[in-house]
């Protein structure tokens, strides 16, 4: 049977379940193999479809934002942890064009050689970095306040020419940045898979459970590495709908996601035959 038809049974086939409980283990992991590559390859080309276009547009165009972005003439340099600078005041706005911008602060950057590495000092320069005589004042993601040491970056130096210079050696690496991304989005996927397994288990006890209950009204019997196996492909339909969710801009939970390998179990399993009886343990 093709993967394409397990797929499709997994998701709703009473007969295909009772067959279940007298495969092999081998037969559901292989099953579950497959899935998380194919479910890895859809999340890549979704992502390859969606993200890849945006961010080959940035790549190719940060040369240009940058230098439009940084100040004409402006040329820095760390020496002996400290900046020397042709200007002692420089202060750079976010640019209108950006979509991503802070509405804590009016300004991107504030070059400032007699401010201090302060909350104040940050706060008076209505900025979210501060570069100062001999640090790079920034708020983190928890709103606290960080601070580069320039010493930490001795020698460097900086200005138009440099900034040309790098980016003129870069772009040719630039072509890959997106098929990399790609396949880290691929591993990505891979690596969650296999570590759903070990969830899997807490799930399969549950899955345990309502077998064990349902034995008594219809004599199935089944151990709980049956029902991990079942699990196993019963995961199929959460799996699926926490790919469709986002997209529509809803949020799943991991007890949406349990329940519905439980449903799926359950619905599968109903029935008043006696099928089930003899089954193996």
């Amino acid at each position: 049977m093709n993967f394409f038809q397990d797929l499709r049974n997994s998701i709703y086939n009473p007969k295909f379940y009772r067959e279940l409980l007298v495969r092999s283990f081998g037969y559901s992991l292989a099953y579950y193999a497959k899935l998380s590559a194919v479910l890895a390859l859809l999340v890549a080309i979704f992502f390859s479809l969606t993200a890849v276009p945006q961010i080959n547009r940035f790549i190719w165009q940060a040369g240009d934002e940058v230098l439009a972005l940084y100040p004409t003439d402006l040329q820095l340099q760390v020496v002996n942890g400290r900046l020397v600078s042709n200007e002692d005041k420089v202060v750079v706005s976010w640019p209108t064009n950006w979509q991503i911008k802070s509405e804590k602060t009016k300004n991107l950057l504030v070059l400032d050689i007699t401010a201090s590495s302060t909350v104040e000092a940050l706060t008076q320069a209505d900025t979210l970095i501060l570069l100062t005589a001999d640090s790079l004042v920034f708020r983190n993601d928890q709103n606290r306040l960080e601070s580069v040491l320039l010493k930490e970056i001795e020698g460097l130096k900086l200005g138009e020419a440099e900034i040309k210079q790098f980016f003129s050696l870069a772009k040719p690496w630039f072509k890959l940045v997106a098929p990399i991304m790609v396949l880290v989005v691929f591993g990505l996927v891979i690596f969650m898979m296999l570590v759903l397994l070990l969830p899997l288990v807490i799930v399969s006890l549950f899955a345990y459970i309502l077998l064990r209950l349902m034995e008594q009204s219809v004599g199935l019997k089944v151990s709980w590495k049956t029902s991990y196996r079942l699990c196993l492909h019963a995961v199929t339909l959460p799996l699926v709908v926490g790919l469709i969710l986002p997209i529509l801009g809803l949020a799943s939970s991991v007890w949406v996601f349990m329940g519905l390998i439980l449903l799926v179990l359950f619905w599968n399993f109903q029935t008043n035959t006696n099928w089930w009886k003899s089954v193996e343990k």
